[in-house]
């Protein structure tokens, strides 16, 4: 059926203009024109941009809008080559199997009406086992989850070096992935491979933070972009070099190393906590306006600019990419963690995670970070 000759014709009415104007200036014959009406025809496909051109309006308004048809009978349609529908339908095309099916899983999302999620893990004891694994269940739950247009965000204390590392290990390189790294401090792109966000602690406070450790007898250190900073090589920072494999340069000054303000400082203790405890609270004293203080596990203090943390990357990536925070999910198993389980829609504690997480979280999973716990939560 000739039901978009029948659409120019209505526009061209609806334009103020005779078909003899449309004919002067489409270079149609008006016997042509005619025929779209008489005969029921459509116009030829190299005449579609000049007339586009003439009547105002794109080609896929001429092709799929108002009265020309119905979608259900267009098994086709033409595209401008300038236009960003043809830039998506390129790229489209250069995509992978596995990257077409995630764009495929958020356009059915869209389409549904159904808006995509956001789901932030932490990485130790919670997405990883106690042997620093993902089983492989909790790996095919993840990849089901981002495969229907979903977003995955490893969020963790470690560093983002440490954290790139984990993720291309245990192929969790999921299209438009993101890592918050250094307790939500750095959020990064893994697709556009760049930092989004970042704050951290002012040079002059790090380096007094390091004076104060040595005055308690406790071990700290603190990173740049490409190493761990520590003016010691003790049992602390090789019980942490067992865990993470990011290079450790050891200098007098750490601070003085530094360019730019680092995103955290950690203090290590391995037998005295009371110790550990008596230097935070001299910390808090005397910057607890600038910093915020958590423990990542029983033995590793994190400090942090004041008022971020794994919550901020929930609402900054929330917003980053215009998802409600309602859906939004996160989990974890320490202290360090509880700021996001408080920000999320939906807070998930490990069965194996501290008290004042449980706490914090809205709900506590069934099985611990051994046996698939996330799982349930992901399919």
């Amino acid at each position: 059926m000739g039901k978009i000759g029948l659409r120019i014709l209505d526009l061209i009415k609806q334009k103020g203009m005779t078909q003899k104007e449309f004919s002067v200036k489409t270079g149609i014959p008006q016997s042509t024109i005619s025929d779209w009406r008489g005969k029921d025809l459509n116009p030829n496909v190299d005449k579609i941009m000049i007339i586009c051109e003439v009547l105002g309006i794109s080609s896929q308004d001429l092709l799929s809008a108002g009265t020309s048809a119905e979608p259900s009978s267009i098994d086709h349609i033409y595209i401008d080559k300038n236009s960003r529908e043809f830039d998506i339908i390129t790229e489209y095309r250069s995509l992978t199997p596995d990257d077409r099916l995630r764009l495929e899983g958020y356009l059915a999302a869209l389409s549904q009406k159904k808006c995509p999620y956001i789901f932030f893990s932490d990485l130790d004891d919670t997405l990883l086992t106690t042997k620093k694994e993902v089983s492989p269940k909790t790996y095919e739950a993840l990849k089901a989850f981002t495969d229907k247009g979903n977003t995955f965000v490893i969020c963790t204390g470690r560093g983002l070096d440490s954290a790139l590392k984990v993720q291309k290990k245990y192929g969790l390189t999921f299209p438009h992935s993101f890592i918050a790294a250094y307790n939500g401090c750095q959020i990064y792109d893994c697709d556009a491979e760049k930092t989004i966000f970042k704050v951290g602690l002012p040079l002059p406070v790090v380096k007094d933070i390091f004076n104060t450790a040595e005055e308690y007898g406790v071990y700290v250190h603190t990173y740049s972009d490409e190493y761990i900073l520590t003016s010691k090589d003790d049992e602390e920072i090789q019980d942490y070099r067992s865990k993470v494999s990011t290079p450790v340069l050891f200098c007098p000054d750490p601070a003085g190393y530094l360019d730019a303000p680092p995103c955290k400082v950690i203090c290590i203790e391995l037998h005295d906590h009371a110790k550990q405890e008596r230097f935070r609270k001299a910390v808090n004293e005397k910057y607890g306006d600038v910093l915020d203080t958590m423990y990542s596990s029983p033995y590793y203090l994190e400090l942090i600019p004041k008022g971020y943390g794994k919550g901020t990357a929930v609402k900054e990536l929330a917003k980053h990419l215009n998802i409600p925070i309602e859906h939004t999910i996160a989990a974890g198993d320490a202290e360090n963690d509880n700021s996001m389980l408080i920000a999320a829609g939906l807070g998930i504690a490990m069965l194996n995670a501290q008290e004042s997480t449980k706490k914090a979280a809205d709900v506590i999973t069934d099985t611990d970070c051994d046996n698939d716990g996330l799982v349930p939560f992901l399919v």
